[in-house]
């Protein structure tokens, strides 16, 4: 059987520049017939191109195929298929996690659409708990020639931690304005990273421990970065907080808005 190269654009339904590039990458070279400078496609040039199409269709880079099919060795496409595998399965976890974060946003963007301060603070409950903190000073992050190990154990550190750990830590002065703590980012301890934690902490990075245990309450609230500050404000005059306070908060999801006038929706965690 032999067959020309529109035949075979038409039979696989790809074009004849794929033909020809294949052709010129030295991937699939049909027989040329000198007389008329036609190309044909033998049998043996059909299985080929069948198992070309094959490994493309699994993402395969044709760089890979040329090499593997020219060596002509079982183990290599034994080495192809295990490497493609590992690359999938690293694919479908990674899709698991935009999935799972997808499915996170979609939840968080239902609260947010019905969502209504609460200004009655009577309602706002209090309990007592302890919660353990760990504190990643970012000066020293960017600090150039602060030790480049440092770095890249505490950005493995945030790329394993759940974003539910991370909090920003504020300063109510005395009721009168709050400021942010621009300097550090907090990361609660739970179940969930103590095993990380520990890890790092083995590895002398200077993460800085702190427990608080007292009273605390818990509120959501969704607005502005003025709206927030007043917000809290009004919960420490209403908690008869007087003294330099601390509150510590969760950015569950931000919303772009024009004249500077972003949207936040965040948890507040405050020791009253």
């Amino acid at each position: 059987m032999k067959l020309l190269t529109g035949q075979v654009s038409k039979i696989f339904n790809i074009s004849k520049d794929t033909l020809r590039y294949y052709d010129k990458m030295g991937l699939l070279k049909p027989d040329i017939n000198k007389s008329n400078g036609y190309r044909y496609y033998s049998q043996e040039h059909i299985d080929q191109l069948n198992l070309i199409l094959a490994t493309k269709d699994l993402d395969i880079s044709l760089a890979d195929i040329k090499e593997t099919i020219e060596s002509e060795e079982l183990y290599k496409y034994k080495e192809l298929v295990n490497k493609q595998e590992k690359l999938i399965e690293e694919k479908i976890e990674s899709l698991k996690r935009k999935q799972k974060q997808l499915k996170k946003w979609n939840e968080i963007l239902d609260i947010v659409i019905n969502f209504e301060n609460e200004y009655d603070f009577n309602n706002i409950k209090v309990y007592r708990d302890t919660y353990s903190f760990y504190l990643i000073n970012l000066d020293k992050i960017l600090e150039k020639d602060f030790n480049k190990e440092y770095i890249r154990c505490i950005d493995e550190v945030l790329e394993c931690m759940n974003e539910e750990c991370y909090y920003t830590m504020y300063n109510l002065n005395n009721g009168k304005g709050i400021e942010e703590d621009e300097s550090n980012i907090l990361i609660k301890e739970d179940e969930k990273n103590i095993s990380i934690i520990k890890k790092y902490m083995d590895k002398n990075l200077n993460l800085i421990h702190r427990e608080i245990s007292g009273d605390f309450i818990c509120v959501k609230f969704y607005g502005n970065s003025d709206e927030l500050n007043d917000y809290l404000l009004r919960l420490s005059k209403h908690f008869n907080k007087k003294e330099n306070n601390e509150v510590f908060i969760k950015c569950g999801f931000y919303i772009p808005k024009k004249n500077n006038d972003e949207k936040y929706f965040v948890e507040i965690l405050l020791k009253v």
